[in-house]
């Protein structure tokens, strides 16, 4: 690149830093006070040369936790969920994304949590109980109508709406299987007394909290009336199936990380932040746009084994969001055969963990993160020809929706079968068998 190209960029750089004016003024308070430039900007070049490929980038949100009303320190939506920009934007950006997160992120984390209460101001003793989905759960059988806030109303809404249409593929209703799993997971060293495999009275137990899951339209609609009057939504959590308090909740973990994605999206796109993305603790990416050169977002999917660590890289620039959903974070418990694989994603018929697929990733520019979320988790219980039949669906409607199948075959190869509009952003790596599908 020659010396007066590489000028060019660096003005189109600087311009999209502050507009001409903005300039002056700028310029003349630092010949006035003698402040360096340097500190003007949100990143500090490493050379004489401005690399556009090469930008660091800000992050906000790492340091933000929710307070529960005991106190307790929690991670938004147990992982690590931040907002990363590339620093080619003025210091007022890092304010204003910092208040877009700190005004909707904790809320949305607190009323769909399941685990724990909150105070509407978590510093303050006396303020109110927030009734979020924990006190839904609790009001289980009350015959209690229970006011909620907006925010929760809708992930309960379309948490339903997505349990009947991937045919109870993801279901909302599986709280207390889920619970189960995770101590097992938990305390994998104590599988012999905790796993059903080897203990019965588990298996019993297991047995019987599935048997409590709502599992047809009339059962989901008879367990879980919402209704709105006037500006406020209502719920009321029924007795079903003769499930006592305590044997039968709901979790929104399966949508909730991606719904706050699509809300953030926007209000941060208005603001003209659009060199990022919002990270999701890995399994619900969405960005705000491209890169500052216009170069494609690059990623590694993580892979389902040691062996191998990465299934795939992801090249694709613009805005768009995927998801992924897979037992690999889960515990081996061994057998006589082998071992059996135990996570935290159920199948909702049998109460065990997923068994059809290993590990899904999806994409897509058309489909809001939450449904992609919910989709991941219900392909796990769908065999390929049955994704296939989804994404149908949805490219009906002229949209997109892009599927990779990640699983471990029987010679421990890994196996990864996609769809063929997932060709064009995916890097394939040695090693690894691909089918396009």
């Amino acid at each position: 690149m020659n010396m007066k190209n590489r000028l060019l960029r660096f003005k189109a750089f600087l311009l999209k830093l502050l507009d001409p004016r903005e300039w002056t003024i700028l310029l003349s308070t630092l010949l006035i006070s003698g402040l360096l430039v340097s500190s003007i900007f949100l990143f500090k070049p490493d050379s004489d040369e401005f690399d556009p490929d090469d930008i660091p980038f800000e992050r906000i949100g790492y340091d933000v936790f929710a307070k529960t009303s005991g106190g307790e320190i929690r991670n938004i939506f147990n992982t690590s969920y931040e907002i990363r920009y590339q620093k080619v934007y003025p210091e007022s950006f890092a304010e204003m994304a910092r208040d877009t997160y700190v005004d909707n992120v904790p809320f949305i984390h607190k009323v769909a949590d399941c685990h724990y209460t909150y105070r509407l101001d978590e510093n303050d003793v006396s303020s109110p109980i927030i009734n979020n989905l924990y006190m839904v759960n609790e009001s289980y059988g009350s015959d209690t109508w229970l006011e909620i806030p907006d925010h929760l109303y809708y992930l309960l809404n379309r948490g339903l709406e997505l349990t009947i249409t991937t045919d109870f593929k993801f279901n909302i209703f599986v709280g207390e299987v889920v619970n189960f799993w995770e101590d097992i997971i938990e305390n994998s060293s104590d599988y012999i007394n905790r796993d059903p495999y080897y203990n019965s009275d588990q298996a019993l137990l297991l047995e019987r909290l599935t048997g409590y899951i709502p599992m047809n339209q009339q059962e989901v609609d008879e367990t879980l009336e919402m209704k709105t009057v006037g500006d406020d939504h209502y719920v009321r959590f029924n007795s079903f199936n003769g499930a006592p308090h305590g044997d039968l909740s709901i979790t929104l973990a399966g949508i909730a990380k991606g719904y706050a994605n699509d809300v953030l999206t926007p209000l941060l796109n208005e603001n003209e932040l659009e060199h990022g993305f919002i990270y999701g603790g890995a399994s619900s990416i969405s960005t705000l746009g491209s890169k500052y050169s216009g170069a494609p977002w690059q990623w590694q999917l993580v892979g389902p084994s040691e062996d191998a660590p990465y299934a795939f890289n992801i090249n694709r620039g613009g805005q768009y969001s995927f998801s992924t959903s897979g037992g690999y974070m889960g515990v081996n418990i061994p057998t006589e055969d082998g071992y059996i694989l135990r996570h935290h994603i159920v199948n909702p018929q049998t109460g065990y963990p997923a068994e059809q697929q290993l590990q899904i990733n999806l994409i897509s520019a058309d489909l809001p993160s939450y449904l992609l979320d919910a989709y991941s988790t219900a392909l796990m219980n769908m065999t390929i020809e049955e994704g296939l039949e989804l994404k149908a669906s949805i490219n009906d409607q002229g949209k997109e929706l892009e599927i990779a199948w990640i699983n471990i075959v029987d010679n421990e190869k890994v196996e990864v079968n996609y769809t063929s509009g997932y060709q064009q952003y995916i890097a394939e790596l040695d090693n690894l068998i691909y089918h396009v599908v």
